[in-house]
């Protein structure tokens, strides 16, 4: 199950603020409202993007999708929590390694990995 997180105001990113992520099968993931957010972005900038460089991406590596069926019982609490948009029926996280691969910018660890 995905861990707790609070939502970034958009004005995060540049005061140094960290964005905490969704972990998610031993992953830091991010959703896109995260990121429309944190990059101060109109809804769906993000999506847009992820749509546009797919084709680049390795599923279970650069991103999840997160199908509403199936994981129903992972996407209510992230939704109740308003990391996801309340209108989103299948949810795809991004990882870290999918930012890079989708130019985004990093998003800074909230501690040293170990």
């Amino acid at each position: 199950m995905p861990s707790k997180t609070a939502p970034a105001a958009a004005d995060d990113r540049g005061s140094g603020a960290i964005l905490p992520p969704i972990r998610y099968q031993d992953h830091d993931t991010f959703s896109m409202r995260q990121l429309d957010e944190w990059t101060a972005q109109p809804k769906g900038t993000t999506f847009r993007r992820f749509k546009a460089g797919h084709d680049a991406l390795v599923e279970e590596q650069d991103f999840f999708r997160l199908e509403a069926a199936a994981h129903a019982t992972e996407l209510e609490p992230l939704r109740a929590q308003g990391l996801i948009y309340t209108t989103s029926i299948h949810v795809v996280l991004l990882t870290r390694s999918g930012l890079q691969r989708l130019g985004l910018p990093p998003i800074p660890r909230s501690q040293p990995r170990t």
